[in-house]
């Protein structure tokens, strides 16, 4: 029972170090808020990633519903996703679940999630102006660990913590 006790106190701890670390590597730094000045739509993609044999009942559509009626407020347009078009830009939701090992017999009935929402543009590269590609200019990540019950509330928690630092630095460069 003890070590029980003692693993579970470990992962607590664990887990509040590396959200406190996931959400300081969330804020962005000026040149990625620089790359939302004046954008002005997106198109929302939302995936999940199952690891090993977690199963969820996360609701994507749903999510990704939430996620355009808040930048919906922000006064950005919502592309549609039927219309998929690599030039665009997209803000994807990637959420990636996955259980312990069966090694640790005290977290059989833990899991771990990874909420990671990037915004991906269209852009030149620096030293061949003319080639386009899409990249990554703007990221939110915090990473969770919960119990089965949890786990749709953790993942929905951690999609609005990082929309949230989405819509504010997109504030900073557009007011």
């Amino acid at each position: 029972m003890r070590t029980a006790k003692t693993s579970l106190n470990f992962m607590v701890r664990l887990t509040a170090i590396i959200l406190v670390c996931s959400t300081a590597a969330a804020t962005s730094i000026k040149c990625e808020r620089e790359t939302l000045k004046g954008l002005k739509g997106m198109q929302v993609l939302v995936e999940e990633i199952k690891q090993g044999e977690v199963v969820t009942a996360l609701d994507l559509q749903a999510l990704q519903t939430d996620i355009e009626a808040v930048l919906s407020e922000e006064k950005l347009e919502i592309h549609d996703s039927s219309k998929a078009s690599w030039e665009g830009n997209f803000l994807v939701a990637t959420v990636s679940v996955m259980r312990p090992s069966n090694d640790l017999k005290t977290l059989t009935d833990w899991y771990i999630y990874t909420v990671e929402l990037a915004l991906r543009q269209r852009v030149n590269l620096v030293r061949k102006r003319w080639v386009k590609t899409s990249a990554i200019t703007w990221i939110g990540t915090l990473t969770g660990v919960t119990d089965l019950e949890g786990l749709n509330a953790g993942v929905k928690k951690s999609v609005f913590i990082n929309l949230g630092k989405f819509i504010e630095d997109y504030r900073q460069v557009n007011e």
